[in-house]
């Protein structure tokens, strides 16, 4: 059922114009970039809460694509399969999920992500937005519990 706040919610895509592509010299370069990255939606949030309006705006990152663990020989990481999502705002803070191990890899070097994207759009989707994921998302996925605060 559709409340009058929800008639509010939209969305908007805000892509951030930084090379994260950390094929070389990725330990120097990833401090510079979550830097600047961490920087933006500081800046926002900042705003957000003078204007009273932070319990109304859900910001959700992810990243299209995660890294490899080990060095690919020139100092940086290659292309792999589990990336990282994050979501501020009118959550319950901390990990809603298990963090993937180090030792336990794909037979391509990559890290086994331990919440699938559709999970994580079946969140924002039925949690943020409430409607139902199933007509959208493959595979009926079901929310990630606990993340989103009651408004």
């Amino acid at each position: 059922m559709w409340r009058q706040h929800q008639l509010l919610r939209t969305h908007a895509l805000v892509p951030l114009a930084d090379d994260f592509d950390t094929h070389t010299d990725h330990l120097r370069r990833f401090r510079t970039m979550m830097c600047t990255f961490d920087a933006a939606p500081a800046a926002f949030r900042a705003d957000l809460d003078r204007r009273g309006l932070s319990g109304r705006v859900l910001i959700a990152t992810f990243s299209e694509f995660g890294r490899r663990v080990p060095d690919n020989g020139s100092g940086g990481l290659d292309h792999g399969a589990a990336g990282t999502a994050l979501l501020t705002g009118p959550v319950h803070p901390g990990r809603h999920a298990e963090l993937p191990a180090l030792h336990r890899l794909d037979r391509d070097d990559n890290l086994r992500a331990t919440v699938a994207m559709t999970e994580f759009y079946a969140t924002l989707a039925e949690s943020w937005f409430t409607v139902p994921a199933d007509p959208v998302l493959p595979g009926r996925p079901k929310p990630v519990p606990g993340i989103i605060a009651d408004p």
